[in-house]
């Protein structure tokens, strides 16, 4: 099973859309088709309905997912044992993203050159009940200083 497929998994429950999910990983739809077709094919299980334009996770989809956000986290961790450096994770809704934290960012990426910063983008209905209960969740990661 490939690390990627199960990113594009989880992409694809959270758009749920093989569209938007490609738009959110840069490639294109037909890649995540085909991944999501490979992942079935392993697992000899369908994890999508295809009703129209939307998907829409199956039983055996949902018993994936928590799997799937444990053994990607897993795999992110792994990488960061070897960077040496140090990784800030923020969540943040896109219009803060863009519209406050560019200037902040590129400031602090100036100065400490060795720290990965990876924003996590958050709907901006989950962003409040989030912040209240101190929930971690999956978010689509976009790492912004390698």
């Amino acid at each position: 099973m490939d690390i990627r497929h199960l990113e594009t998994f989880l992409m694809a429950a959270e758009y749920k859309n093989f569209t938007k999910a490609a738009k959110a990983l840069g490639c294109a739809q037909s890649n995540v088709t085909a991944q999501m077709k490979q992942l079935e094919s392993q697992l000899g299980v369908k994890l999508f309905e295809r009703i129209g334009k939307g998907i829409f996770l199956t039983a055996e989809g949902e018993k994936l997912l928590p799997y799937a956000k444990k053994i990607t986290s897993l795999s992110q961790e792994v990488s960061g044992l070897y960077k040496g450096s140090g990784q800030i994770k923020i969540g943040v809704t896109e219009s803060v993203a863009t519209y406050l934290l560019g200037d902040i960012l590129r400031e602090f990426t100036s100065l400490n050159p060795s720290i990965d910063i990876v924003l996590n983008m958050v709907d901006g209905k989950d962003y409040a009940s989030l912040l209240s209960t101190g929930e971690r969740k999956y978010f689509s990661p976009v790492l912004l200083h390698p």
